[in-house]
């Protein structure tokens, strides 16, 4: 996945052969939309191998109107985008800052900046900014 201003992308999905007939791809997929809403966009846009499209609809994709083709690597790709609502735990601006910070895909665990806040300020510029 990459994330652009307003809207995340799919990369490419590659599982081994003998896993495509499993749940595989589709547990992938799913986790990586549930990913996405939780960094709260509402859109995913991603290029579909054209024989892939109906796979991709399965999770909300359809061709982007006014798509274009696109081919390289010896496939034919179509544009595909999916409307989605960011889940009830999006990540916002309001969000507890220190989940904000900790590293990306672990904002549920207290990480080490969380304990250091548990300290005392000690910083020797405490008590020069405090008079400003």
């Amino acid at each position: 996945m990459r994330f652009f201003g307003e809207f995340a992308k799919i990369e490419r999905l590659a599982v081994r052969h003998q896993f495509r007939r499993t749940r595989v791809s589709f547990k992938l997929v799913q986790a990586a939309v549930e990913y996405i809403k939780r960094k709260g966009f509402r859109k995913i846009y991603g290029l579909a191998q054209d024989r892939l499209v109906n796979f991709w609809a399965h999770f909300g994709g359809r061709p982007l109107e006014g798509g274009r083709k696109v081919t390289f690597s010896d496939f034919s790709y179509t544009e595909m985008v999916f409307d989605i609502e960011p889940g009830p735990d999006a990540i916002t601006i309001g969000s507890d800052p220190y989940m904000i910070i900790r590293p990306e895909g672990d904002w549920d665990r207290p990480g080490v900046l969380d304990k250091s806040a548990e300290r005392e300020v000690t910083s020797p510029l405490r008590n020069a900014m405090a008079g400003t």
